[in-house]
């Protein structure tokens, strides 16, 4: 769909039936479990990424020697920001180790 202004116009849609999000791009939807070369390929280049660094998910284990180790899985964070213009949202697409995890509108587009 495009607006007046010419542009493709993206929406959020989050069913209250279930937790799983999903982001339109133009005729494309974009869903939790995406790859980010696939985000790409469907809804081109965010206006602005985001290293969030490391996201770890375990425990630290001390051993016999004394000497502290962590046990779990870390994951790297980034967070892809699309901003729909004046009229619309931007749109905040959160992935962890390349995977889309989550999406959200963090306010009116400029």
């Amino acid at each position: 769909m495009k607006a007046k202004n010419g542009k493709e116009v993206y929406r959020i849609h989050e069913s209250k039936a279930c937790s799983d999000q999903i982001f339109r791009c133009g005729n494309n939807t974009a869903v939790r479990g995406d790859s980010t070369v696939r985000v790409l390929s469907l809804c081109g280049q965010p206006d602005f990424k985001e290293q969030l660094g490391d996201k770890g998910e375990g425990t630290v284990v001390k051993s016999d020697q004394g000497v502290a180790s962590f046990k779990g899985e870390k994951k790297r964070v980034e967070k892809w920001h699309y901003n729909r213009g004046v009229g619309d949202y931007i749109y905040a697409l959160t992935f962890e180790n390349g995977v889309l995890e989550s999406v959200e509108s963090t306010g009116r587009g400029y």
